[in-house]
């Protein structure tokens, strides 16, 4: 959320559109609630389940959701440029290595749903603002810095997540239970 808030342009001493402040916040954190739900939730219980006689079905299950986490953002070719988007689909496979990490360590989703919706809502900051004249920023700078370093550590987090004795608590915290848990 910190390199999001960092991008050129996030920050502004103009004033803040509370209309769009609102719509940001919902439509955001609602992306956040259903990408996690269909990606976490759904997909990578039934990974589980269907590799559940397969030694690395952690691994395997965790990949392939994170993998097609980070494809689904080409849909953003749509609104951005072809560079931001291989790049926004790179760090979203990061995150969902990070969010599969927080989900299967705590069986909960809501942990992944907020901050998920959350990462959304500050890489929008910049529309709450009301500047005339004003086009939206590019993605450079220090935030790009930023979120390059935030990848990372999520990728190092992931990793040390993802190593044999977790993976271990793992398959001893889901053994009898592959089901999404929201509550």
């Amino acid at each position: 959320m910190l390199a999001n808030l960092l991008s050129p342009g996030s920050l502004s001493e103009n004033a803040i559109v509370p209309e769009t402040l609102v719509m940001v916040l919902v439509a955001n954190m609602i992306t956040g609630f259903y990408e996690e739900v269909i990606m976490r939730g759904m997909l990578l219980g039934h990974m589980m389940e269907h590799w559940k006689n397969d030694d690395r079905k952690i691994l395997k299950s965790v990949l392939t959701t994170s993998i097609l986490f980070g494809l689904v953002h080409l849909g953003n070719l749509v609104q951005a440029g072809l560079i931001s988007t291989l790049f926004q689909v790179c760090y979203a496979t990061i995150f969902g290595l990070i969010f599969a990490a927080a989900y299967l360590r705590t069986k909960n989703l809501w942990a992944c749903v907020l901050i998920h919706g959350l990462v959304d809502v500050s890489g929008e900051m910049y529309t709450i603002y009301y500047v005339p004249g004003a086009e939206i920023p590019s993605f450079a700078g220090v935030g790009l810095l930023m979120i390059l370093l935030c990848t990372v550590i999520c990728l190092i987090v992931a990793l040390f997540e993802f190593r044999k004795k977790k993976r271990t608590e793992i398959l001893e915290l889901w053994r009898d239970d592959m089901t999404c848990s929201v509550a």
